[in-house]
């Protein structure tokens, strides 16, 4: 007996089992498209749509001493800033008692006293902290505003100590106050320019549309790559059906790990298939639309579908470590390639590694595949 014969059997022995699976695994893919459909509905519905963010409005108390002349710069600067103004709503008051009472009133969420001296000091490496009073569990919110005044306080800081340099170096050179004046006033313009230039310190990233896919698709694909991938559970007992035994005799005919490992691919292959043409046909039913060429362009995705899930079972040592790596690679590749959160709110990292993974382009063919 050849072994192309043998393995033209191990192939029907797997078909042969999957037909008493085969009412399990679609109740199963169904079952949990639905589920992850619905979930993935109710999120790009409700967590990101525009209408969910609104301003952070700041009631802010500038002192009146010495350092006047820098807060006031780095206010305007801030107020000015296009990034800023979709952000924040700042609202300066005369005296310290006036943003008590917007506070407690609730028509501001935040107010910040800057303390006497709080930008020149940073300039001259001091550390003084702001105040920020809100009211309710804000914490975090307040470490944002916090971070958020004192980084543009820190900006504004290090183009004033350049400034002063510049300046200092030409105190230097003995100029007469003409041209000190218009040196001072030169340095001044450059670096202001330089700053306001610079003023998109926040990217606005729009996250509902993603290399062409609308947010819906994304996670109407997603659900459906994480129904088949989980479907695996009902397939494992018979991927792994071989006894050691078994093996050792197959071996007399040559037939290795990879050639098993092939057999159970393809026979997983064909029940992805039928799991995936009546999902297809029931989201193309609810979207009133039909992609003809929709089949076919899933047969890739569907192969390493097969792939992932034939070299789990056959490097697993139990069923039940199996199904736990199927479940746990499910996961990670949903979420590196945007089937949780969009791309672009993912860590900078996982944005890197996600062009590495086949979950970010399995997504994105599965959404081609239903649009």
């Amino acid at each position: 007996m050849s072994k192309q014969h043998i393995l033209l059997k191990l192939f029907n022995t797997n078909l042969k089992r999957l037909k008493k699976y085969i009412p399990w695994i679609l109740g199963s893919v169904l079952i949990l498209l639905g589920i992850c459909a619905t979930a993935g509905s109710i999120i790009s519905k409700n967590i990101y749509k525009s209408e969910g963010f609104s301003k952070i409005s700041i009631a802010y108390y500038l002192p009146k001493g010495q350092d006047a002349g820098y807060t006031s710069m780095a206010i305007n600067i801030l107020e000015n800033s296009n990034s800023m103004e979709e952000t924040l709503s700042l609202l300066e008051v005369d005296d310290i008692d006036e943003g008590y009472r917007l506070l407690d009133a609730g028509e501001v969420l935040f107010y910040v006293i800057i303390p006497d001296e709080f930008f020149s000091g940073i300039m001259y490496g001091d550390n003084i902290p702001l105040k920020i009073v809100t009211r309710g569990s804000n914490g975090i919110s307040s470490y944002i505003v916090n971070e958020l005044f004192s980084s543009y306080a820190n900006y504004l800081g290090t183009a004033e100590s350049g400034i002063y340099s510049v300046i200092d170096a030409g105190r230097a050179q003995n100029l007469t106050k003409e041209a000190q004046a218009a040196l001072e006033y030169q340095i001044n313009l450059v670096y202001v320019n330089r700053f306001l230039s610079k003023d998109s310190c926040i990217k606005t990233v729009d996250s509902t549309v993603e290399h062409g896919i609308a947010l819906k698709e994304r996670y109407l694909a997603s659900a459906l790559m994480i129904a088949l991938m989980l479907m695996s559970f009902f397939m494992m007992s018979w991927l792994q059906g071989m006894n050691t035994g078994t093996k050792k005799l197959l071996g007399f005919y040559n037939v290795n790990f990879i050639d098993i490992l092939a057999v159970n691919t393809m026979s997983s292959f064909v029940a992805y298939c039928l799991a995936f043409l009546p999902c297809f046909a029931g989201i193309s039913l609810l979207q009133g639309t039909l992609n003809l060429t929709g089949p076919i362009l899933a047969i890739p995705v569907l192969l390493i579908m097969s792939l992932i899930v034939s070299v789990i079972a056959g490097l697993s040592k139990g069923l039940f470590s199996a199904n736990i790596t199927v479940f746990t690679v499910t996961l990670i590749l949903a979420y590196t390639g945007g089937g949780i959160l969009p791309l672009s709110m993912l860590p900078s990292a996982v944005q890197h590694i996600s062009s590495l993974l086949p979950g970010r382009y399995m997504i994105e063919a599965l959404a081609r595949v239903i649009i």
